[in-house]
């Protein structure tokens, strides 16, 4: 196990042949089973029924977050708020900043860090339906991360689709990180996030997230912009 730089990983990532499971999640089964319009996980039909609130089962919460992998919004390293969003509920603008959230909600609806700020602007509101449901959404998406691994270890990681999911669920933990590390292994690229020790419940050293699936969407997003020395850029 060594820590490798992030320009390494990105050219391991767009001149290998990517493998679609990763750890305990088998993207190649969810992207199958989310496009397969007689699945009970049919993506469109699933999504709708999770932005209504409605009890998902844990398996088809997975499916509701990891099949976000496949979507044609997936960025996993846009920002997690607009700027303009971001201002407005700084300034505690709530009434300003929730159709603004909602709406940028509607196209990335397994937005961790989204769905926490419009829950916070429905309560600010004082529209307790509305923040419950929310709310759910939130505690929604962090168990399905929680459900895919341990986090203890580099072989039990966490498996996110963005690296702010890390902090959403160390933050929801009450855990503090005073240490980051990126580190490649024969499971994929991980965070290794060493944990302050300070007022924890846990005694826990470190958290592990599988980064593999940000990693590889941003070495495709550079592929065609990286020259391999010794190599000629196709025109």
């Amino acid at each position: 196990m060594r820590t490798i730089s992030l320009l390494s990983l990105l050219l391991i990532s767009s001149i290998t042949v990517f493998a679609q499971k990763v750890l305990t999640i088998d993207f190649d089964q969810i992207k199958q089973r989310i496009e397969d319009p007689r699945s009970p996980m049919y993506y469109p039909t699933l999504v709708d029924r999770f932005a209504k609130g409605d009890s998902l089962s844990a398996d088809e919460l997975k499916h509701v977050y990891y099949g976000d992998a496949f979507s044609d919004n997936y960025d996993p390293y846009s920002p997690d708020l607009s700027e303009r969003f971001r201002t407005l509920f700084k300034d505690g603008k709530y009434r300003e900043a929730l159709p603004l959230g909602l709406k940028e909600l509607a196209s990335a609806p397994t937005n961790i860090r989204l769905t926490f700020s419009v829950a916070i602007c429905y309560k600010r509101l004082k529209i307790e339906d509305s923040t419950r449901l929310f709310a759910g959404r939130y505690y929604s998406l962090l168990s399905a991360i929680r459900n895919s691994g341990e986090g203890t270890s580099m072989e039990n990681a966490m498996v996110v689709l963005r690296v702010s999911d890390e902090y959403d669920i160390l933050k929801e933990s009450e855990l503090s990180v005073k240490g980051q590390s990126l580190i490649q292994g024969e499971h994929g690229p991980t965070d290794r996030m060493e944990l302050s020790q300070e007022d924890q419940k846990t005694k826990v050293e470190a958290l592990y997230f599988n980064v593999t699936m940000p990693m590889h969407q941003m070495g495709k997003m550079l592929e065609g912009q990286i020259t391999v020395p010794g190599s000629k850029r196709k025109k």
